[in-house]
């Protein structure tokens, strides 16, 4: 009775057999080789050294005479089989992918505002004077976007679009001076926002809507000498209040005097929206 092993490897399969066999005191010329050469690779993937051992014991009427051919059929069923077990294991473990956005099916969305509670804002002249800008300002540009900005929203997202922002004034109200930060640099890179500030600010939104698709812009960061916002694109869902998708965008400023030219942040990270339809 023969035992056949079918080594699948990145080298050498007779290299393989013969190791194995000076591990099993064997005399290397009663190892039988039957090789399956692989299919060349790209040149710029790595091969692989890992190799996979199976065993199988051949039927009593099957000895090392056997003709050839029909051993290479049962070798080759041996590496299909396990090809098939090293497939299934793999898709066992992958990730499940992410739902598909809402936003192609809603009819309606819901605009909530303009949230300035955890904005940061640096520079050492635009911002020199925080007392007058918290909340004040904050309350304007949530107005001015009411009045120049809603209709231009729905025509970005191609859906109609209602607001539900009565209570956006008192969520901004939780900024405060300490925000303001004197000082000119580079900062619009990075960010203090988590994911979880922001779900935490989406589930603390006092609504009237009960249900649908809602919208709101986190303002992130405002930087003075980068003339630059960043500002986080978030959607909801808004009766169970989960964030279905949140993008950071960072856009110029611009426009005449404090109020147009913050507010120019806001309207330039509105084209983004077009990657969400």
């Amino acid at each position: 009775m023969t035992k056949f092993f079918a080594f699948l490897v990145g080298q050498s399969c007779r290299s393989a057999l013969n190791s194995w066999a000076a591990h099993q005191r064997r005399r290397t010329e009663e190892t039988k080789n039957f090789v399956l050469r692989p299919q060349p690779e790209k040149p710029t993937r790595k091969t692989l050294a890992t190799g996979f051992l199976l065993s199988y014991k051949l039927p009593r009427e099957i000895d090392s005479t056997t003709n050839c051919s029909l051993l290479m059929i049962m070798i080759k069923r041996l590496i299909l089989f396990s090809s098939c077990l090293f497939l299934a294991g793999a898709c066992a473990i992958m990730p499940v992918t992410s739902p598909t956005h809402p936003l192609p099916k809603a009819d309606t969305v819901i605009w909530a505002g303009l949230d300035y509670s955890m904005v940061r804002m640096y520079g050492t002249q635009d911002f020199r004077d925080p007392e007058s800008i918290f909340p004040k300002y904050f309350d304007t540009w949530n107005a001015l976007f009411l009045q120049e900005r809603l209709k231009t929203l729905g025509s970005f997202l191609n859906k109609r679009v209602e607001s539900d922002t009565e209570h956006i004034g008192e969520r901004n109200k939780i900024a405060t001076t300490k925000q303001v930060i004197r000082q000119d640099g580079n900062f619009v890179e990075a960010s203090d926002i988590t994911s979880k500030d922001i779900a935490d600010a989406v589930r603390a939104y006092k609504l009237s809507e009960k249900s649908g698709l809602g919208l709101v812009f986190i303002v992130d960061r405002l930087v003075k000498t980068e003339a630059k916002g960043a500002v986080y694109v978030v959607f909801f869902d808004i009766s169970t209040r989960e964030v279905v998708a949140s993008e950071r965008v960072i856009a110029k400023a611009g426009g005449a005097g404090f109020r147009n030219y913050w507010f120019g942040v806001i309207k330039n990270a509105e084209p983004e929206l077009r990657t969400f339809r």
